[in-house]
């Protein structure tokens, strides 16, 4: 029996336990016909590159995805999603066109961790 008591689902991959967990609810999702899109939850360049990786490597997500945009300080897109922070763990900023992040090409994640900036957000 389906009540169908949604339309979509929205998935956070911090929230659903990390990526085996997101790609769960996405087969989920997709077995019961549902679509689905990809939030964030305010994370740090790696984060944000997770998102972007998951949303393009899942086919059960078709929905436009809210994925806030970090940037380096003085760098990026302060304006596009909001400035949540001052500064990120990485140098570069996210490429974008017309309002939608664009897919990393560099290997991994495609991000580059600045680790002295991590070692001094460590100590914050």
């Amino acid at each position: 029996m389906q009540c169908r008591g949604a339309d979509a689902i929205s998935i956070y991959l911090a929230k659903a336990g990390g990526i085996a967990g997101a790609r769960r609810v996405a087969t989920i999702a997709k077995t019961a016909g549902l679509p689905c899109d990809i939030n964030g939850s305010l994370e740090s360049a790696i984060g944000t590159a997770a998102n972007v990786h998951f949303a393009l490597a899942n086919s059960a997500v078709s929905l436009p995805s809210v994925i806030s945009i970090t940037a380096p300080s003085g760098k990026g897109p302060c304006g596009t999603a909001g400035r949540y922070y001052l500064d990120d763990v990485v140098d570069e900023a996210f490429d974008y066109a017309d309002g939608s992040l664009l897919p990393l090409e560099r290997p991994g994640l495609g991000i580059e961790v600045n680790r002295h900036k991590l070692e001094q957000f460590r100590q914050k």
